[in-house]
C-alpha cells in the first residue's frame, strides 16, 4: 500500500532490480538501500522494457527473450512465474507492459535481427493476462499491424491513456547511422 519505486539494471544478462520505497519524500536515506534486491538468481528476466502493478502482482516484460515476468509483492517480491512469447518460430521481443482493471497487456514485436538494416520486421502482438492468474496463461492474443515499438528507447511508445492503449511503432529498421 506505499509507493515504491522499482530500478532495473541490464548488464547484458539477466536484470538486477532494485526495490526502493518511497513513502517518506524527506528521507533521502530511502534511496541509500532497496528494500528487496531481485537478481539472476531470483529468476529476473533480460532487458527489462516495463513494468505494470496489478493487485499485489508486480509484472515485467522483457526484451531479449520475450518474457514477462510476476512477482508476488507480499511476498518479499518472490517471482511466481514467468511466460515466454513462442508463437511460432519467430524471434520475438518484449516490448511493453500495461495493467487496466486488473487484467494485464504485454506488447511483442519481432524480427529476425534487430541491427540489420535488411531485417524484416513482422506484424506485433498484443498478450492479454487474464485478471488474478499469476500462471501467465494467455487468455486472448491480438495481431497488430505495428512492427518495430521502441516501447524500451523512447519513452510515451506505449501509453494508456484511460481504457485506450496507444502505440508508436517505427515501421521498420531504425537506423542508427544517422539516415
Amino acid at each position: 500500500g506505499e509507493p515504491m519505486v522499482a530500478v532495473s539494471q541490464y548488464t547484458g544478462g539477466a536484470d538486477t532490480i532494485w526495490i526502493y520505497n518511497t513513502s517518506d519524500p524527506k528521507n533521502k536515506s530511502s534511496w541509500t538501500k532497496p528494500v528487496k534486491e531481485l537478481g539472476p538468481a531470483n529468476g529476473t528476466i533480460t532487458n527489462v522494457r516495463g513494468m505494470a502493478a496489478a493487485g499485489n502482482y508486480l509484472y515485467m516484460v522483457g526484451y531479449d527473450s520475450a518474457q514477462v515476468c510476476v512477482c508476488d509483492m507480499t511476498d518479499n517480491y518472490k517471482v511466481v512465474s514467468t511466460y515466454m512469447n513462442t508463437a511460432d518460430s519467430k524471434t520475438w521481443h518484449g516490448e511493453a507492459i500495461v495493467s487496466y482493471k486488473g487484467d494485464v497487456y504485454a506488447l511483442f514485436t519481432t524480427t529476425s535481427n534487430a541491427w540489420d538494416p535488411s531485417s524484416v520486421y513482422g506484424k506485433s502482438m498484443l498478450v492479454k493476462f487474464a485478471k488474478g492468474d499469476t500462471t501467465l496463461t494467455p487468455e486472448k492474443t491480438l495481431s497488430l499491424n505495428c512492427t518495430n515499438v521502441d516501447g524500451g528507447g523512447v519513452h510515451g511508445a506505449v501509453q494508456l491513456d484511460g481504457s485506450t492503449l496507444y502505440i508508436a511503432s517505427i515501421g521498420g529498421y531504425q537506423h542508427y547511422d544517422g539516415t
